[in-house]
This record gives structure tokens, sequence and C-alpha cells, in this order.
């Protein structure tokens, strides 16, 4: 068993503390997706690096991950309404904890490609964040951070 399956049955153990059967249920499918359309994602952030990489110095775009194709990509802020409609499966104030964490990531990645470029051996941290469409039309949106090294050839 690997440390990653150690852990995603720490995770389950942890989750299932005195919660009934169905509810149990819930909280194991919902890991089980989180955990799949990480590794998803994480297949699709390696195969498009110039993305994440470009989405680090944008402001204006959010990374958006489809789990039913498989695609990652670049949504400008003002068509996310249009796109991605504030309805139910938006979990309350998600979408301001996105905007939040976009707004904040972009402003840490300026700052941290200006250290890298001034300094070539620092390596300072930047993040963007990548809303996640899950395939199951039933489950909520949700979103992850993704964090990277600045180099000063970004």
């Amino acid at each position: 068993m690997s440390v990653e399956d150690l852990e995603f049955e720490r995770l389950i153990d942890e989750i299932l503390g005195g919660e009934d059967d169905e509810e149990e249920e819930l909280m194991i499918r919902m890991a089980e997706a989180k955990r799949t359309w990480g590794q998803a994602l994480n297949v699709a952030l390696t195969e498009r690096p110039h993305l994440i990489n470009r989405n680090f110095i944008q402001g204006d775009q959010l990374l958006v991950f489809d789990e039913a194709s498989g695609r990652l990509e670049e949504v400008a802020l003002w068509d996310l309404p249009l796109r991605f409609p504030i309805d139910e499966r938006w979990v309350d104030s998600d979408f301001g904890k996105v905007l939040r964490l976009k707004f904040a990531g972009y402003r840490q990645s300026i700052v941290a490609h200006a250290l890298a470029r001034e300094n070539d051996e620092a390596m300072p941290l930047c993040s963007a964040v990548v809303l996640v469409i899950p395939a199951d039309e039933n489950w909520a949106y949700s979103y992850i951070e993704v964090r990277r090294r600045a180099v000063a050839t970004i």
C-alpha cells in the first residue's frame, strides 16, 4: 500500500468518526472523487505547464479544470458567471473564496517573479487557484490552490 493510499485510508477513518451510514457513504464518495480529480488535474497540469506558468502572472484569467473531459483551460474572470452560473453547484461563498485566492495568488506571484528577476538564485513561491468542475453534475464545484517556485526565466 502506498503512502498516498495510507493517507487516504486515514482521512476516511477520520471522516467516519460517528457518522450514520448514508452520510458515511457520501463522505467516502466525496473523498474518493476528490482524490480521482486530483490525480487527473495533476496530469493536466503536467501536460500543459505553460498554462500554469502564464496564469501565475495573469490577473484576469482563472484556470478551470473539467474532470469529465480532463481539459484544463483559462477562463477570463468576467466570463466565470456566464460559463459557470452561481447556482446550487457553488457552495455558499465559494465564488468569493475562489476570487480572493486568485487575487492573493496573483499579487504573491508578481512579487515572487520580481524577486526572482533581482536574484537568479532566489526561487520564491507563487500560487494560482484552479476551479474544478466535477464530472458528476450533482457535485458542487471545487477549487485547489497550486503552488510553484518562481524562476527568473518566466
